[in-house]
């Protein structure tokens, strides 16, 4: 879950993933395996919570070589508990290397075969994970596909599209030169940061103006690269004036 870059963009390195990182998805995110339940039948719970604590810290930290080797030590210790695998690819995206990319693919596939069937919003979170990893990797197919079944599963759990996904749908289609339906998936990802409600803070009117902003001004790239430049310099004047 991820907010946008120029529509020609290449595979992500680091500080580009941390500019379009949503600070509420991060938030969420880390509690998914912050508070993850453990399972006791072979580790006692003091270790367990002791390598939680070390890789929440590590990864607050952005030591990803230190949240990773405590979270291996978690995945060994529960091996059927997903939420250290999705962690794990987590870490990996975030690292931004482009030899952790696909590492983080495999982790999220061991996540998505551990997740209950029926737990569609987990599904729909670790798919879109996925689909970031594919992107890093350049696999705009496979990000494609897996941002696709992403929207898929939350519509199936009767949640919103969210519009993060929908900018990162419009990115993939881009890199693969289909102009014209991702300035459909931008214009849809601008709208829904547009009707976004939830509590009004300033800091929460500033994430989803930010959104707006980033989603538009990537729906006007698109005509540029139609050829109507003319349409997409008034876009682009439209979006710096709100």
């Amino acid at each position: 879950l991820h907010a946008a870059l120029p529509i020609w963009r290449g595979p992500p390195r680091r500080g580009r993933w941390l500019a379009i990182s949503s600070p509420a998805a991060l938030r969420a995110f880390s509690r998914t395996w912050r508070a993850a339940p453990p399972c006791f039948a072979t580790s006692s719970v003091e270790e367990i919570s002791s390598l939680r604590a070390k890789a929440v810290d590590a990864f607050s930290s952005r030591d990803f070589p230190a949240a990773r080797d405590a979270l291996r030590r978690l995945a060994r210790l529960e091996p059927d508990n997903p939420s250290w695998r999705e962690a794990l690819g987590q870490c990996s995206v975030d690292a931004g290397e482009e030899s952790d990319f696909a590492s983080a693919a495999e982790e999220f596939s061991l996540a998505l075969k551990m997740i209950d069937a029926a737990d569609l919003e987990s599904r729909a979170r670790i798919l879109s994970n996925r689909a970031l990893a594919w992107e890093g990797a350049g696999r705009w197919d496979d990000a494609l596909g897996d941002y696709d079944a992403a929207l898929a599963a939350a519509n199936d759990a009767g949640l919103p599209p969210d519009p993060y996904v929908l900018n990162s749908r419009g990115n993939c289609l881009a890199s693969l030169g289909e102009y014209e339906s991702a300035r459909d998936a931008f214009l849809s990802s601008a709208r829904a940061f547009g009707d976004a409600g939830g509590v009004n803070t300033a800091r929460n009117n500033k994430i989803r103006g930010d959104g707006y902003t980033f989603a538009a001004s990537n729906a006007a790239l698109t005509l540029a690269q139609l050829g109507d430049v003319d349409a997409a310099r008034a876009e682009m004047e439209k979006v710096s004036r709100r």
